[in-house]
């Protein structure tokens, strides 16, 4: 939609090689309708997923949206926007590129990714789940498959270690 209520937010993606530009508004694009509030579920399927580690917190959303594709959409996808401070635990999924939010039309396996500039112990558990029966997380790197419906999944990680480890 072209509208944003109040109280959301959006971001400004500069693509094609540019580095700069200039958005700006005047009080004159405000207008007062009826625009959804984007925290409603709407009755999609999804899961936000989270990790904790190093006393930090991050997470990623995933959901299951027949209109959607393996690809980035406008209206229902999100990048992943990574912290600067490379303490922050980092979890995204990684389909075409890496995203905080991503839409898909049916549930498979997805690919997620983790980064952290901190070797230590992180946990992955889900904070939400709608309309989904079980979500299993494989680490590739263990080998090791967990039902996080169900378990929270702790694991090491070392600094360098490669980012793209889970399903």
């Amino acid at each position: 939609t072209q509208y944003i209520a109040p109280g959301q937010g959006f971001f400004v993606r500069v693509t094609d090689g540019n580095t700069n530009g200039t958005l700006q508004m005047t009080d004159a694009i405000r207008v007062h309708n009826d625009t959804e509030f984007f925290k409603n579920t709407n009755g999609n399927s999804f899961i936000r997923i989270y990790v904790n580690g190093n006393d930090l917190r991050d997470e990623a959303i995933i959901r299951f949206i027949e209109e959607s594709t393996f690809e980035f959409d406008n209206n229902l996808d999100a990048y992943k926007r990574f912290n600067t401070d490379e303490s922050y635990p980092q979890i995204y999924t990684k389909i075409d590129e890496d995203y905080t939010i991503n839409s898909i039309p049916t549930p498979e396996e997805v690919p997620m990714s983790f980064k952290c500039g901190v070797a230590a112990e992180y946990t992955i558990s889900l904070s939400e789940i709608n309309n989904i029966g079980e979500v299993w997380l494989e680490d590739l790197f263990t080998g090791e498959t967990t039902n996080i419906t169900e378990n929270n999944y702790t694991f090491d990680h070392q600094t360098g270690a490669d980012p793209d480890r889970f399903v």
